[in-house]
């Protein structure tokens, strides 16, 4: 049996012979505008023509998003030429000429609109256009050719541009799981369930073929298409046909009732023999531990939560774990922030048209007054560095672990007016507020200096690289392990640190 399992972030729309991805939940998925499979399809005699009109109505939609609102945007001619070129490659034994020059001199879309309908219909042979992809596809192909010179940018089908933004604020709308494909069998699988989800609660189980949806047979249908096929609104209902492998011949039928699939913003370091996650480093130590597993929306309301549970447990110092956390949402990772320090400057936004937006903490904060220790390393991206550098500056943690990502750039998700799309683009840059970027200051820095990007990530005040002692401490490894954290060396580290400062 050979299996592919889909991930939120390995979304690839730019190779048409990819299979794009179901997230987890089934969010995060390619749809109309998406590559449709491996197999290459056949000539396209009978297929509907392409319609040159809509298509350039879509495009000066498209490029009129990018260029009011990415950061570094191309200008209409890069994204024309490069829309035309990944179009035109769909097309077997076409190899244009002299491309760059006609396009340059074109200035107006209607201009544009000519020159695409003259080389379609006018330069290429009538069995060219026959044997290339069908129209939809090479519509796809010339919407996402357009945002290659375009830094970070993609364009998405309007519903999954929704799907992204629920996700972002923990209110996603769906069936609850993460799918495989069984390339063997020639169907998607349940590969995992969320806990409680809708689909859990109807019966579904991981490893279960969908072999139908509805009355439609998914018998080696894209797997774009059936994530269309699952998703729906709130309390809307879904039939599906599972069968539980290939050793199972009888299928069976159940009704997923569509629904709210909450996200865990967090988690402990060890579950309970209940499935729960401990929040504690070891019973003896007042030391509580918090995996972020992503910035949402529900993760500051988490971390309320923790909070009561840990003074009630008499925990004083809490370690926060941004490893492996990677997120480009400006606005909830100024939330978390925000809920972690006592007033201050948190950073600056810079906009697409240059303008800088000063970001501040109110006075209300979590786990006042307590010692904090935020591990970070190379696979901190985004949010988790942008809340450590704020904490950083704010000298209100000690960091622990390796130098983050340095990653500065805001993504957001931006409707196309119009037309069922959206482009999803880097839309300002995170600046932080002290002068010096990468290292915690000796002395505390006034915070009215030039803002500046964080160019190589944020410097931990413990340099602890996975794995190997940390530096300055001259404790032995077994040492350090036995302060809590098992074999993880970062986390003995910060326990270790936060230990010295409970005890002054």
């Amino acid at each position: 049996m050979t299996i592919r399992t889909y991930s939120p972030d390995s979304v690839e729309l730019r190779r048409m012979k990819s299979i794009g991805v179901c997230a987890a939940i089934c969010l995060a998925a390619a749809a109309a505008t998406a590559a449709a499979g491996d197999e290459v399809p056949p000539p396209n005699a009978t297929a509907e023509p392409l319609d040159i009109d809509s298509l350039v109505r879509q495009s000066e939609a498209v490029i009129q998003v990018v260029l009011a609102n990415h950061m570094d945007p191309p200008t209409r001619q890069e994204m024309w030429l490069t829309g035309t070129k990944a179009m035109f490659e769909n097309v077997p034994g076409l190899s244009p000429v002299g491309l760059s020059s006609r396009i340059s001199q074109i200035t107006k879309p209607e201009e544009f609109r000519a020159f695409l309908r003259q080389a379609w219909l006018g330069e290429l042979a009538p069995e060219q256009r026959q044997t290339a992809l069908p129209a939809p596809r090479l519509a796809a192909a010339f919407l996402d050719g357009l945002l290659r010179p375009a830094p970070q940018a993609r364009v998405l089908a309007a519903s999954e541009g929704i799907a992204r933004e629920q996700l972002a604020g923990n209110r996603y709308v769906g069936t609850g799981i993460q799918l495989q494909y069984d390339s063997s069998e020639g169907y998607a699988a349940i590969g995992a369930l969320i806990r409680g989800g809708p689909m859990e609660k109807a019966g579904g189980r991981k490893g279960d073929l969908i072999t139908k949806i509805g009355e439609r047979d998914t018998h080696n249908l894209p797997i774009e298409q059936i994530i269309e096929l699952l998703r729906g609104a709130e309390g809307t209902v879904v039939t599906l046909q599972l069968r539980g492998g290939a050793d199972t011949a009888d299928p069976r039928t159940i009704t997923v009732t569509r629904g709210p699939v909450v996200l865990d913003a967090v988690e402990g370091l060890t579950r309970d023999r209940d499935g729960n996650w401990e929040f504690r480093i070891e019973p003896h130590l007042p030391i509580g531990y918090v995996k972020f597993r992503q910035l949402n929306g529900s993760a500051v309301h988490e971390l309320r939560r923790l909070e009561r549970q840990f003074r009630a447990d008499g925990v004083s110092a809490v370690i926060l774990d941004f490893r492996a956390t990677s997120s480009n949402d400006v606005h909830q990772a100024v939330l978390l922030a925000d809920a972690l320090m006592d007033g201050g400057l948190i950073g600056r936004l810079r906009s697409p048209d240059g303008r800088l937006r000063e970001l501040h903490a109110d006075r209300e904060c979590l786990f006042r007054d307590w010692p904090l220790a935020v591990l970070i390393d190379s696979t901190t991206s985004g949010g988790g560095e942008w809340v450590a550098a704020a904490l950083q500056n704010k000298g209100a943690c000690v960091i622990i672990g390796e130098s983050s990502a340095g990653s500065k750039t805001g993504i957001s998700i931006v409707p196309v007016p119009g037309e069922n799309l959206a482009v999803q683009l880097p839309s300002g840059v995170f600046e932080r507020p002290n002068r010096k970027l990468t290292q915690k200051p000796a002395s505390p820095e006034p915070n009215d200096g030039p803002a500046e990007p964080l160019p190589d990530g944020v410097i931990p005040d413990r340099i602890v690289p996975a794995g190997i002692a940390p530096i300055g401490v001259r404790r032995p490894v077994r040492a350090l392990r036995d302060q809590g954290g098992g074999k993880d060396i970062v986390i003995a580290a910060a326990v270790y640190e936060l230990r010295d400062r409970i005890d002054k």
